[in-house]
């Protein structure tokens, strides 16, 4: 997914989309079509241009209601526009075969075509490195968004279909398979669109926001043994617990990013084989049922995907360091409001030893999902949110998140770049932020910091001039521990050392960085 749009496929945008599947688990295979409206933004436009995988075997395309010509292969299904097209299309594309299945899901995507402990089907779906292509048609590209989908899901009994939006009805099909139909009216990005198949019980809860708004938790009748590994707790107690975190999570990280993105739908949490997914209403939850000390980190990652990521999408996945990012720092924001600072700043503490530098954050435009996705993203990216409460304050970073995810100029059908977050930071802060956002950002090594004692001060130095990272002194006198901020100057600060105490440098971490001091 990703990469520069074909100038054919930057000539469309995408708007509302049905979806109409028969799911097979027995035979792993997907027969049906998808009908989506394009707005034309050129109306010279002479073969609209999809991505599809080659295993998808397209039997007719209608475009308008009318036959027409189409080639596909090498995962790419080009269709021959007739003259005269004004404003939009409808484009029906009928289709079956065996879609892409996952290896390694999530980080390898597809379908997932997993077995319960008894062996009854468990169906999934992730493809956020290989787009919607994988399983229906599409352009491939986080940039486009659905802008109104509707699903409509054939299953066999007794199994459930969870998917993005409402729930509209369930009706039966042939003997012994039934369909549900599922909608949603908010945009959504193409990898996001996902369903999951299983024997699921649905435990429903309420998160009260600007609304009373549903949480329903979609999990198997079945008791797994990769399940019980967490715990004594009887599975049912598990589940509740489950359901009591999430409206809690939902409550601490709405009042951080604000109102959760979709009130007027739900949030949803779907049982699954493999570890976990954001998709859109529907997150995908294989944590197990693991918490560290009461949070379970995994749930409040991809929950905090809802906002960063399904609300404010990147349009270069060169940013995708703000969604992975973010939501890594996440876990601490809610450690924080709940358990306090100490617990906060162990939690960033720990990230700093999975950390490679070998790579920027941003490494040039239009790149890949394979390009983008590396692991410092999650750890680098949250550690330089970070750093930027440090230099700027808790107060004002908040106001900046807050103000940045609610800002519908980067929101819902529109996207957002590193560019513009720098922009809207310098903005609310008052401060020139580009010194920070160009070193932690653009450069892979991380900042250096050298430092000795002279004179009875202690004389600092970044390795880059304009690189003014303040920094934290901690001063111990007797059983007294304080803190003092030094400020530097064209990369270089000087601390005076008290009478009668001893200092670390930067002990608790808040600057991300390599140091350098005297040799013992």
């Amino acid at each position: 997914m990703g990469g520069e749009l074909s100038a054919n496929q930057a000539a469309i945008n995408t708007k509302d989309m049905r979806l109409v599947l028969t799911i097979n688990p027995e035979t792993k295979t997907i027969s049906g079509f998808v009908e989506t409206r394009y707005a034309l933004l050129d109306e010279k436009l002479k073969s609209l241009d999809l991505e599809l995988v080659d295993s998808l075997k397209v039997s007719k395309v209608l475009i308008n209601e009318k036959p027409r010509p189409f080639k596909h292969g090498q995962n790419k299904l080009s269709i021959s526009l007739p003259e005269g097209l004004k404003g939009s299309l409808l484009a029906r594309i009928e289709y079956e075969g065996q879609p892409r299945e996952a290896i390694k899901p999530p980080w390898d995507g597809g379908f997932n075509w997993s077995r319960t402990d008894s062996g009854a089907p468990w169906v999934g779906v992730s493809c956020q490195g290989e787009g919607g292509q994988v399983w229906y048609p599409s352009k491939g590209h986080q940039v486009d968004k659905i802008e109104g989908l509707k699903l409509e899901i054939t299953v066999p009994e007794p199994l459930y279909c969870a998917a993005n939006g409402l729930l509209q009805k369930v009706e039966p099909a042939a003997p012994g398979w039934r369909t549900f139909h599922w909608a949603s009216k908010y945009p959504i990005s193409s990898y996001n669109v996902s369903l999951n198949v299983a024997d699921y019980r649905v435990v429903e809860g309420t998160y009260k926001g600007s609304k009373d708004m549903p949480v329903v938790l979609y999990m198997l009748k079945e008791y797994q043994k990769g399940d019980r590994a967490s715990g004594e707790a009887p599975y049912a107690e598990k589940i509740e617990t489950l359901k009591n975190l999430t409206v809690n999570y939902l409550t601490v990280l709405s009042k951080y990013y604000g109102e959760y993105a979709f009130i007027d739908e739900k949030f949803g949490l779907a049982h699954t084989a493999y570890l976990g997914m954001e998709h859109q209403t529907i997150n995908s939850y294989g944590g197990r049922f693991f918490q560290r000390n009461g949070v379970d980190n995994l749930m409040i990652h991809e929950m905090g995907h809802e906002w960063w990521g399904n609300k404010l999408t990147v349009s270069d996945l060169a940013d995708f360091w703000i969604q992975e990012g973010i939501c890594t720092y996440s876990t601490g924001v809610y450690l924080e409001d709940q358990k306090g600072l100490d617990e906060a700043l162990i939690y960033y503490r720990s990230l700093w030893f999975r950390i490679s530098n070998e790579v920027p954050l941003v490494q040039g435009v239009n790149i890949t999902q394979g390009q983008a996705y590396v692991p410092d993203i999650y750890t680098k990216g949250a550690l330089v949110v970070h750093a930027l409460r440090w230099l700027v304050g808790k107060e004002m970073l908040d106001g900046i998140l807050y103000d940045f995810m609610n800002d519908d100029k980067v929101t819902y059908a529109k996207t957002a770049s590193t560019k513009d977050l720098l922009a809207h930071a310098e903005r609310r802060s008052g401060m020139k932020l580009d010194w920070f956002f160009n070193r932690y950002l653009h450069v892979a090594a991380a900042p250096k910091l050298t430092w000795q004692e002279l004179d009875g001060n202690v004389v600092m130095s970044w390795d880059t001039e304009s690189f003014n990272m303040p920094v934290e002194m901690e001063v111990t006198r007797g059983q007294e521990v304080t803190y003092e901020r030094v400020p530097f100057i064209n990369g270089k600060g000087t601390w005076k050392i008290p009478g009668a105490s001893s200092f670390e440098v930067d002990p608790r971490r808040w600057v991300f960085k390599t140091i350098e001091g005297p040799k013992s």
